[in-house]
């Protein structure tokens, strides 16, 4: 029930998908889809910023497109948002009622990536990383020009950048995740 444009942002795509959304979007057959393409890869921060600068709607989000997290949490954000308001609210490995299934390695590499987090940046986001957030897009627009991280951590630079610009309504929310590689 809340109206939505779904933009794709193919970030120097070689497996041909970014012709495939030109297809579809080309045919009519997927209405509110905007597709921006990168020339070559520049990163997630990028693709994630580029799609930010492309947003007309009250709410901004993304999921990362690595299947890792099924789509239909992106209306429990919506939910979650309207609910309560907030600012930001993101899908957190480590919420009360998160099924997270991965391996040994990766569970301990991110508790360290946390913990590392907490200490060096005193930021009390208990999961900066995982790909599912939803962001007031007045508060995008009020921190992007000081976003400068193409990479992975533009979650948590955002995080940062909205901590210090005196937003503070932020809403975690569990997530399924079902890692099938690394």
């Amino acid at each position: 029930g809340v109206p939505f444009t779904v933009t794709v942002v193919s970030d120097g795509c070689t497996d041909g998908s970014d012709d495939l959304i030109d297809g579809l979007v080309g045919s009519g057959h997927v209405p509110g889809v905007h597709h921006v393409r990168h020339d070559r890869n520049r990163g997630k921060g990028a693709a994630l910023l580029t799609g930010f600068t492309e947003a007309r709607t009250p709410l901004v989000g993304f999921i990362d497109a690595d299947g890792d997290l099924p789509p239909s949490l992106i209306g429990t954000l919506v939910s979650a948002q309207q609910d309560l308001d907030a600012d930001v609210v993101f899908g957190s490995k480590v919420a009360a009622g998160s099924d997270v299934r991965n391996s040994a390695v990766r569970t301990i590499t991110s508790v360290g990536y946390r913990t590392l987090i907490r200490v060096l940046f005193r930021l009390d986001i208990p999961d900066t990383q995982t790909g599912v957030k939803l962001y007031r897009t007045a508060m995008i627009a009020s921190v992007l020009p000081t976003l400068r991280e193409e990479k992975f951590a533009l979650d948590l630079e955002i995080f940062i950048a909205a901590r210090a610009a005196g937003y503070s309504s932020f809403c975690e929310v569990p997530v399924t995740l079902v890692r099938e590689h690394g």
